[in-house]
């Protein structure tokens, strides 16, 4: 059996392979470009950890954010009173806030527009079992 069709013939069995293919391809494609990309910190007794999707952030476009929290044993961390901000550490314009609502045992999500392309630095704070909570994380918006 030929790879490939003569000239100018195009068998429905090649048309259904070249297809088959093309799908698949774009299949993968769309699932590397949907992997949420994600920041970790680590404090006294817990790891929070900042996922953020699509991988590559883009100023004023809509970002969804998952903050997940768990104790050194991986157990999920019930944060009350979470608040979290974003700034350019290299900007001297106000912070944006960004709201966190709970989502499950120590998962908060957000969704958040960036207003510009640049690095900045996310603050998360809470109180945890009555002790305050603080983690930061770095993220770059825009770019090649």
């Amino acid at each position: 059996m030929r790879a490939f069709p003569r000239r100018g013939r195009l068998t429905a069995h090649h048309a259904r392979r070249t297809a088959t293919c093309l799908w698949l391809a774009a299949a993968l494609w769309l699932a590397a470009c949907s992997q949420p990309a994600a920041a970790r910190v680590e404090g006294e007794g817990w790891t929070a950890t900042l996922e953020w999707s699509p991988q590559r952030l883009r100023s004023l476009q809509p970002v969804r954010l998952v903050l997940r929290v768990a104790d050194r044993s991986g157990r999920a961390v019930r944060l009350q009173e979470v608040h979290a901000q974003a700034d350019m550490p290299e900007m001297s314009h106000e912070p944006e806030e960004i709201r966190f609502w709970p989502a499950g045992e120590g998962t908060y999500e957000a969704a958040h527009n960036f207003s510009m392309d640049g690095r900045w630095r996310v603050r998360v704070t809470g109180r945890w079992d009555r002790t305050p909570f603080q983690a930061t994380f770095e993220l770059a918006v825009g770019g090649p």
